[in-house]
């Protein structure tokens, strides 16, 4: 087992325990709103602000006085009197009732609901699609890629011919940068960087620092501006895919980087898993909240019918 595997294990490892304490927290917190929920001396602040109150008439009909109020469990209940029954009955009546949330704080989280899921969708396609065009991009015709190591990070002093040619463009590690499709093999000239597949498939960048033919065909060497040693085998210049454009963006091929590798897809998948859990923790809340509140509700409708019956 080689040092990438091990901290790609160990940093995997962190995550889940990051994962486990976060939905303990969560769990804790949500344990501790159900227990306040359950004293409703605590929450009788926060229902006052979730209801409101309306003045409403009582119906009489025919010299019948029907009283009503409402049961969020039974809906409207009714008593019927006659004003010889209840001589000082009352015409009004104050009504309770639970105010509807702002139809606008509603449709901004439907909205970021929407937003956050096209998010991960976008971030898990993009992740297919670089595993399966080995982490190319293309853009208007221009190819981006991410670079993994610091071969052209940095001059080595011993690629003397970087200093005398003024050849300043080194490429960081990580960066993402741009790549121009080499449409004439006979253009490439040497010291420039160009971009070709080795044996295991995999695209390299590097510099050209020599051309030679052999058999009638144009070979070229390449080399990483902070290797000492030159690629192992001469390119053919059929065999050049692209050239560097110039484009590097490191900020964003760090964040390229991370979102393709292991660790990140799984702290993707991680933060998806957090996000569901609080989501179903919230829900639960809000249907202990709402019993709570409607049964506020029932009490305070309750006592304004008591007082219309206090006389009869």
């Amino acid at each position: 087992m080689n040092k990438e595997t091990i901290l790609i294990i160990l940093s995997i490892l962190m995550l889940t325990i990051v994962l486990g304490l976060l939905i303990l927290v969560m769990h804790e917190v949500y344990v501790t709103s159900l227990e306040n929920m359950g004293n409703r001396n605590k929450m009788v602040k926060q229902y006052k602000k979730d209801i409101a109150s309306r003045v409403e008439k009582v119906n009489v009909n025919n010299r019948v006085i029907v009283y009503q109020h409402f049961d969020s469990r039974y809906g409207y209940s009714e008593e019927r009197v006659t004003p010889e029954m209840n001589p000082v009955y009352k015409d009004k009546t104050i009504y309770f009732y639970k105010k509807n949330k702002n139809k606008y704080i509603k449709g901004l989280r439907i909205f970021l609901d929407v937003f956050f899921i096209v998010i991960f969708l976008g971030i898990l396609g993009f992740n297919i699609y670089s595993k399966v065009t080995n982490s190319l991009y293309s853009i208007n015709g221009t190819t981006y890629i991410t670079i993994a190591t610091g071969s052209m990070a940095t001059k080595n002093e011993e690629n003397t011919y970087l200093t005398m040619n003024s050849l300043d463009n080194q490429i960081k590690q990580f960066s993402l940068i741009g790549l121009d499709k080499v449409e004439d093999p006979s253009n490439l000239k040497v010291y420039g960087i160009y971009a070709y597949k080795n044996e295991d498939n995999q695209l390299i960048v590097h510099r050209i620092i020599k051309s030679e033919v052999i058999d009638n065909e144009v070979y070229y060497t390449f080399r990483g501006d902070a290797n000492t040693k030159s690629d192992y085998f001469l390119v053919n210049a059929k065999d050049v895919l692209y050239e560097y454009s110039g484009y590097q963006n490191v900020p964003l091929g760090y964040f390229l980087s991370f979102l393709s590798s292991i660790v990140g897809i799984t702290a993707l998948i991680y933060i998806v898993v957090a996000l569901s859990f609080n989501d179903y923790f919230d829900s639960k809340k809000e249907a202990k909240y709402r019993v709570g509140l409607m049964d506020y509700l029932n009490d305070l409708n309750k006592e304004e019918t008591a007082k219309l019956y206090s006389s009869i």
